[in-house]
């Protein structure tokens, strides 16, 4: 049996392992556009701010690889895929046969409008060793020349802030909405988030249509569309991710916001399968197709799909959450916790924490809680069982 992932992340080197763990005598290849083998996002923050070293951020060992006999083909990029004849082609031309096909090649970022040197990003370990090397440069500056701005408000905006705040940046968020994940909170919740943010002197700027990083060459400034130009030596860009749709269309692979898949992480053509984060699969429990963006979700989805493709077909219901903080407030999102598809309700509610869930046909499919997470497991249990009320 020949396997073939495309996508080195943790989604794909789990489901190697978990493929090898099931048969032995398989031949296994991982196609990686990265050089680095397999590590851990989660700890990218931790390893900037000198919690972590760097070498802890590996999961996985170049010699890993070779133990379990699996190649690994590393810095390598997938050309083209032929569904019909069940080959994948990479960039030197060379043709690799599949029997299984697993495309776990996560999100592609959304780059800001420009990028001179000091605009940077936070999805890979080569951002993470730039933002590493751009923040002593900064540092080593006069006072009133270490500024930052962060273009976006999700996720990697709340990396940015809490990194930034760590080495004493003046920081001014710049966010297309009305505050931090403008389409899924609700304004209970903005409005917390919005005062932690204040209380520790960062300035947010809301409504704002344009931010475009400027700078001949270096980042000097981000220009708003009024023509206001805010002046920074560094800027944080988390304007969130897509699919690289073009590949996966042309070999005939369904596509929305990710690769379509049922439960069972099947894609529409045989033999085909998706995990991770380029994975849009039809969750059992909540109802609807979900493209989840986190950890959890791509490294059990690894070991999943890696079931069915032995022939142990297995239904993939995990209510994943994710966790982060925003200057010491934490934060977490459970299940679906999108208003698009949902009824939101204030569970909780204080001038400093706010705990809202996310209704559908009578179900609690998801909730948001900020500052206070005592009913996080009891939030998780009630989606599990479907239930209507906590």
């Amino acid at each position: 049996m020949q396997y073939v992932i495309i996508g080195g992340g943790i989604a794909g080197t789990m489901a190697a392992e978990e493929l090898r763990k099931a048969e032995a005598t398989a031949e296994i290849t991982i196609v990686d556009e990265e050089a680095h083998a397999c590590y851990s996002r989660v700890l990218l923050p931790h390893y900037i701010n000198g919690k972590v070293p760097r070498e802890k951020v590996f999961l996985r060992a170049e010699k890993w690889y070779a133990e379990q006999r699996i190649e690994r083909l590393a810095g390598t990029i997938v050309t083209s895929i032929d569904t019909k004849n069940n080959f994948v082609t990479i960039h030197s031309g060379r043709e690799l046969p599949y029997d299984k096909l697993l495309l776990a090649t996560g999100g592609q970022l959304n780059l800001a409008q420009t990028d001179p040197k000091g605009v940077c990003y936070l999805q890979t370990l080569d951002d993470a060793d730039g933002i590493v090397a751009r923040l002593a440069e900064v540092k080593r500056r006069p006072v009133e020349q270490q500024q930052a701005v962060i273009i976006g408000g999700g996720f990697i905006c709340l990396e940015f802030i809490n990194i930034f705040a760590l080495h004493s940046l003046p920081t001014t968020v710049v966010v297309r909405g009305d505050g931090f994940w403008s389409r899924l909170l609700s304004s209970r919740a903005k409005t917390v988030l919005a005062k932690q943010a204040a209380s520790k002197g960062v300035t947010i700027l809301t409504g704002q249509a344009e931010a475009l990083p400027v700078g001949e060459a270096e980042v000097n400034g981000v220009q708003l569309a009024d023509g206001t130009v805010l002046p920074a030596t560094m800027v944080g860009v988390g304007l969130g991710t897509h699919a690289d749709k073009s590949l996966f269309v042309e070999a005939g692979v369904d596509i929305k916001s990710g690769i379509l898949a049922n439960s069972y992480l099947e894609t529409n053509l045989p033999n085909v399968y998706t995990a991770g984060d380029a994975a849009e699969f039809s969750h059992p429990l909540l109802g609807r197709q979900m493209h989840i963006g986190n950890w959890l979700n791509a490294q059990m989805q690894g070991k999943a799909v890696a079931k069915t493709m032995v022939g142990e077909r297995t239904e993939f219901s995990l209510v994943s959450s994710y966790s982060t903080n925003l200057l010491g407030m934490h934060i977490v999102f459970i299940g679906d916790t999108n208003p698009e598809f949902a009824e939101v309700r204030s569970h909780k509610a204080t001038e400093t924490s706010c705990v809202d869930v996310y209704v559908r046909n009578d179900k609690i499919v998801g909730a948001v809680l900020i500052g206070d997470l005592v009913d996080r497991a009891n939030i998780t249990k009630a989606i599990q069982e479907q239930r209507s009320t906590l």
